[in-house]
C-alpha cells in the first residue's frame, strides 16, 4: 500500500507542476504559445477546419513535433529529482561511491545547471566529452528548438523536422529499467491537456505579481501559484 499510495502521490505532483510550469512559460512568450497552437492546427488539420477540438484518440495517434519539444523543455527545466542506491562499489568523476549509499540526483539549482565542482575532462566518458559545455545563457532558457531536429523520411526521400528525446540532457523520468514506470501515461496527460487549452485559449498577460511566481524545492521544483489569463479563441 505505501508503493500504491507514494506512486499516486509522485504522480500527482509531477504532472501538475509540470502543467503549471509549461503554461507559465507559455504566457511568458507568446511566440512559442502562438507557434506552438500553429503546429496543432497544422497536425489536426481536418478538426481545425470543421472547428472540431481533438479527442483522445487523435492525441494518441498523431504526434506533435513541436508540442513533445514544449513539454520536454519544461521538463528538462523543472525536473523531479531522483535518488538511488548504489548496488555495488563504483568510482564517478574520480570520486568513490561505496556500496548502499544513497546518490541523488540533483535535477535543479546551481549543480544541475552547473558543475558543484571541478571535473577533470579526462576521466569522463567519451560521449560525454563533447558534450560538456555549460552556457547558463541557453541552458537556463526556454527553447522547444533544442529537441527538434531534421531527419529524412524514408517514404517521401524528404527532410522533415522530428522530435528526438536524446537532443538535450534530461533525466526527469530516469532512466533504465527503474525508471518511472508511469512516464507513457504523464507524457499523454500532459499532451491531452496542453493540446486542448492551447487550442480554446489564448494564455494572455497577468499581472507582474502574479507573472513571475516564486518556486520551492523539493521532490519536485513547483511553483507556488500559476495564474492564467484566458482568452477563449472562437
Amino acid at each position: 500500500m505505501d508503493e500504491i499510495a507514494g506512486q499516486f502521490i509522485a504522480g500527482l505532483h509531477t504532472t501538475s507542476t509540470t502543467l503549471a510550469w509549461t503554461f507559465i512559460y507559455l504566457t511568458r512568450l507568446p511566440e512559442i504559445q502562438a507557434k506552438l497552437r500553429r503546429a496543432l492546427h497544422a497536425a489536426y488539420a481536418d478538426g481545425h477546419a470543421d472547428g472540431r477540438t481533438p479527442d483522445l484518440a487523435k492525441v494518441t495517434k498523431i504526434r506533435v513535433p513541436y508540442l513533445d519539444a514544449v513539454l520536454e523543455e519544461a521538463l528538462r527545466l523543472h525536473a523531479t529529482s531522483l535518488a538511488r542506491q548504489a548496488s555495488r562499489d563504483t568510482e564517478l568523476l574520480g570520486h568513490h561511491v561505496p556500496k548502499g549509499a544513497n546518490v541523488i540526483l540533483v535535477a535543479n539549482g546551481p549543480d544541475f545547471h552547473a558543475p558543484s565542482f571541478a571535473v577533470d575532462a579526462a576521466l569522463r566518458h567519451a560521449t560525454a566529452k563533447t558534450d560538456h559545455g555549460w552556457d547558463e545563457t541557453r541552458d537556463h532558457a526556454f527553447e522547444p528548438e533544442r529537441w527538434l531536429v531534421l531527419n529524412r523520411n524514408p517514404e517521401t526521400d524528404q527532410q522533415e523536422t522530428v522530435f528526438d528525446a536524446n537532443a538535450s540532457p534530461q533525466i526527469a523520468f530516469g532512466m533504465g529499467p527503474r525508471s518511472c514506470w508511469g512516464r507513457r501515461l504523464a507524457y499523454l496527460e500532459l499532451r491531452m491537456v496542453v493540446t486542448l487549452v492551447i487550442w480554446n485559449f489564448e494564455l494572455l498577460d497577468v499581472p507582474p505579481v502574479l507573472a513571475d511566481p516564486k518556486a520551492s524545492y523539493g521532490i519536485v521544483h513547483r511553483a507556488d501559484q500559476c495564474c492564467l489569463g484566458l482568452k477563449v479563441i472562437k
